[in-house]
This record gives C-alpha cells, structure tokens and sequence, in this order.
C-alpha cells in the first residue's frame, strides 16, 4: 500500500539561503556561531563545518581585492563591485579550484627572530665549521652528541630536564636543596641538581658537563664532538677547560635555529612530553582524587624518556638536520626566503628583478590565471608584486646594538682566551665597584668625603672614567686629615 511520508522533525528545514546568510554573518562577525545558528535554526555544529568550508573566501579576501586593483590598475574590463573595490566569492571559488595547488593553511605562529637568523651565511657557517671539525678529529658516529634542555611541569599538559644522546638524564629542580627521594624511580644513572630560580647558569652547566664526561667516558684518545645551543651558561671558562682537557669538542648552533638544525628538538622532545603526558594520565588514573607532586615526577619523566629517546628517534634527529650525515645543502632556497625578506626588505626580495627563476614562473603563472579570468584585453602594465601590500613593507629596524651571535667552537684557543679576556674586565669591574663602596663607607667623619661623593653623583659614569673616579677618591683619602686615634 502506497503511503505518504509525513516528516515527523523540524532538523534541516532550513533554506541553501539561510545557511548562506548565516555563514556571512559568521564570517563576517556581525554574529556569533551559536547566536547565528539559533536565528536561522541551524545545528551549530553543521553551521561550524559549512563555515570552515567555505573559509577560504574570508581568508582570500586579500586575494579578491588585488583582483581587482590589478584590473583597475591595467585598463581591463570586468564586473568586479566597483564600490567595495573587490572581486566577488564566486570569482575566487573558480580561481583556487581552477589553478589547483592552492589549500587553506593556518600559519605557524614564529618569532621575529627565528625568521631573520635563519640565513644562509650563518647556518652555511655552522656547516662548515662541522666540516672542519669532522675532517679534523674524524669523529665516529657514536661520537656525536646533541644537548638541550627543555621544561615540564606537574599539571597535565600535553602541549626542567636535560637531556643528551644516550640513556641517561639530568633533572634540574626549582629549589635550594635537592632532597634524594625527588629521583626515586628515575631512569639508573640520572642525577639531580637544585637550581634556586629554575633556569640553567654556568655552575650548572659545569655539573652538567661533568656528569657527560662521565657518561660517554670523553678523553683526548677518544675525541668527541658536543653540540649545544649558544646560551651563555655554556660558554664559561671553566667549562671550556674542562671540555678542552677531556677531548670534547663543542660546536654552538646558530642563534634562533634550534627548531631547524636541533636533533633533540626535531624527534625526541615532542614524543617526550607526549608520552608523559599519557604516564601522566595513567597515574591520574591510579590514583583518583591525588595530585601529582616533584616526588611522582621521576618514574613519569624515566617512562617517558625510554619511550622517547629510541635510538630511531635520535638517529632520524641527526639526520633530519642533516648533522650527520653531513649534507649542508639541506635547505632549500625556499628555506631561506623568509629570511632574506626581513634582512633585504621585501620590496627588494619581491621586486621583478631580484626574483629568481622559480619565483619569475610562480608570479607569471598567477598573473596570467588573473588576466585570463577577468578577460584581459591588452598587455599589463603594472604587476601583481607591485600591487600586492606585502611589497610595500620593510624590514624591521634593529634597536639595539648587541653584538649578533653566531656559530662558533668554543672550545678553540682564540675563543678561550676571549673568554677568559672578558670574564677578567667583568672582575676587574666588580673590583672597581668593591673600591668604591670601600672609600665611600670608610671613615664617615673625614671631611670632604661626602661633598665629593655628592659631586661624583652629578658626573655622567661612563666605563672611561672609572679609572679617573677611583683615583679622586683615593687622592681625596690620602689629602684628608684623620682623626687621631688613642
């Protein structure tokens, strides 16, 4: 028998137009998700995915717009809206999925400084001062280190402990005193250091070393090469000398280039703190209603790490950054676009002639879809790099004027002796310092002390005149009469 549905539900009544005109208030936040979706009876996690679906036309709205001032700009008919000045979503629509390639990403939130200092100069630098070094001791596969630190906290998070190529650890607490029961459960061998504010400094570092050479069993027979980042606890004297006396060889990475050429930061830290954050999510549940504490921490950070630091994970590490097997043509012109657009300004690095060969086809390919689409009728005049707003940037100027890091082997002759040179004018300035609180507190009753203090107060400090400031005071003691004593 024949019967006629009768639609017992009011889910998906709603019209193609008031999806669309709920997603364009969406995208163009008049309205909220969930306020849209209750005023035109939308589920509103239906109105989430036809919005990310239809993303790409908020996202190109840069590229509607320089449609039609490239059209505006070269004399070509079209029926852009001519009062908004942009091209319309169908126009874009037909565009991304005529040209192909093209896909919405969401960008990588980077530093300023991560872009600019990964040139070619300075990582074509630590190449070869790794060649150097390679040809120079041989190192054997097994010779070569990576060390780096990287923190994790008590509450669950999926998203300090030291580590180096190998299976033992170094964990580095926030406190004055390190009690023994902290390390109870932590991978055999791994030892502890208390650090009053957290973070690593030289006397720290110094342990740290110590500990390496023991681990590896480091020795001028046996030369092995270390490779950290350029932080300044790892570049103190004493630690020089130590690696220097033990055959340890230390190469800084480039400033601001971990994330590229850092082994451990490449393969083992993220598995790392994503396997304990799973241990830590079975203790949770072991243990309901408890909290984890410093005292649970060594057993979840050992789990952790054996999972973590598997030998395919340290080996890809080197080898995803190219460290060894050496290959310093890793990187890709691509690679090194971001940064010659900061430190050359991107007018110059996005202008018709300084563009290279692939970057000529890309912008040729993109022209000629743009003029195609909108009907060109004659010849441009002006391109599209000229009308994008990218081009009409610049870089940033530097404010400071510190001295720019770059990759060394501190542990050369030249480099210690600098060292040591700069550690000696730091004393020298502490003693300088030490001289002047002396003159100033000692003897409080001769006169003409303090009227001399008050008027150095007045002089501009600067390092030339320290030397000239010591003496006034000492000549100013010396010229003094002294109360007699018994």
């Amino acid at each position: 028998m024949v019967r006629k549905y009768v639609r017992k539900s009011s889910r998906a009544s709603y019209s193609e137009e008031d999806m669309s005109k709920a997603i364009d208030e969406v995208q163009s936040k008049t309205l909220g998700l969930r306020k849209a979706a209750e005023k035109y009876g939308i589920a509103v996690a239906t109105l989430q995915k036809r919005v990310k679906k239809n993303q790409f036309v908020v996202v190109n709205i840069g590229l509607r717009r320089l449609a039609f001032e490239f059209a505006e700009a070269n004399h070509i008919d079209h029926q852009f809206n001519k009062e908004k000045r942009i091209a319309g979503k169908q126009w874009a629509q037909n565009f991304i999925s005529r040209v192909g390639g093209l896909s919405i990403r969401t960008p990588e939130a980077t530093s300023m400084s991560r872009i600019s200092d990964f040139s070619r100069a300075k990582v074509q630098r630590f190449f070869d001062l790794l060649q150097e070094a390679q040809l120079k001791y041989q190192f054997k596969p097994d010779s070569i280190f990576n060390l780096d630190e990287t923190g994790v906290t008590v509450v669950q998070n999926p998203k300090n402990n030291n580590s180096a190529k190998g299976k033992k650890a170094i964990l580095i607490y926030k406190r004055v005193r390190l009690n023994p029961h902290l390390l109870t459960g932590a991978i055999p061998g791994t030892i502890g250091i208390p650090s009053p504010t957290g973070w690593i400094d030289t006397d720290i570092y110094f342990k740290v070393a110590e500990h390496f050479i023991k681990s590896v069993r480091a020795s001028k027979d046996n030369p092995t090469l270390l490779i950290v980042d350029g932080h300044s606890s790892h570049k103190s004297v004493k630690a020089v000398n130590l690696c220097r006396e033990h055959g340890i060889v230390v190469i800084t990475l480039p400033p601001h280039c971990t994330n590229r050429l850092q082994p451990l930061d490449l393969t083992v830290f993220g598995p790392f703190k994503s396997y304990l954050n799973s241990e830590m999510d079975i203790w949770m549940t072991n243990h309901p209603g408890e909290r984890i504490t410093e005292y649970d921490m060594g057993p979840l950070i050992g789990n952790a790490f054996r999972r973590a630091a598997t030998p395919n994970n340290i080996c890809s590490g080197f080898k995803t950054s190219d460290i060894f097997p050496y290959n310093p043509n890793v990187f890709s012109d691509d690679d090194y676009a971001a940064a010659d657009a900061v430190n050359a300004g991107l007018k110059e690095v996005l202008g018709d002639k300084n563009m290279n060969n692939e970057e000529a086809k890309d912008k040729k390919s993109v022209d000629s879809d743009i003029e195609g689409d909108i009907k060109k009728l004659e010849s441009p005049n002006v391109s599209v790099s000229e009308l994008n707003p990218k081009s009409k940037q610049k870089a940033s100027k530097k404010t400071t004027n510190r001295v720019q890091q770059k990759s060394e082997v501190i542990t050369t002759t030249p480099y210690k002796e600098s060292l040591e040179e700069k550690e000696n004018k730091i004393v020298d300035s502490k003693k300088v310092l030490r001289v002047k609180r002396n003159i100033c507190d000692e003897e409080p009753g001769v006169s003409g002390i303090k009227t001399k203090k008050k008027v150095v107060k007045k002089q501009k400090r600067n390092k030339e005149d320290d030397n000239f400031i010591v003496n006034a005071f000492i000549a100013e003691v010396n010229s003094a009469t002294l109360p007699k004593t018994g």
